[in-house]
């Protein structure tokens, strides 16, 4: 504790900041309907509304299992096929507060099928 002018000022102070995990997460393929045809490429983007710290960790899910790990919230897939990339994908999103996942998105495939 220090003295100044009569006053005490304490140089031992640290800011404390809150740590907030990720809020707000959606995800989204930013194709009409969901839907592409076979073969094209897809991708999936992770967003948050809130977070701090940044968000460090994304996982992409299809069908209720991961399907990618990555430090970005973007996600595609090259030549889809119906019969390994149809389904419902979740996005979390993950800082060192903790996580959130998103609601389902249905991604569709139109075309051949490869069964």
């Amino acid at each position: 504790m220090e003295r100044y002018n009569g006053f005490s000022i304490n140089s031992n102070f640290s800011p404390q900041f809150s740590s907030d995990k990720p809020e707000g997460v959606t995800i989204s393929t930013g194709v009409a309907k969901n839907t592409v045809k076979q073969g094209q490429n897809v991708t999936f983007t992770c967003n948050v509304d809130d977070a701090f710290p940044a968000v460090s960790e994304y996982k992409f899910y299809l069908n209720g299992s991961i399907s990618k790990v990555t430090n970005v919230n973007k996600f595609t897939i090259v030549g889809v096929k119906r019969s390994q990339h149809f389904g419902e994908y979740k996005c979390e999103a993950h800082n060192a507060a903790g996580d959130e996942q998103s609601a389902g998105v249905r991604f569709n495939i139109n075309g051949e099928s490869f069964f």
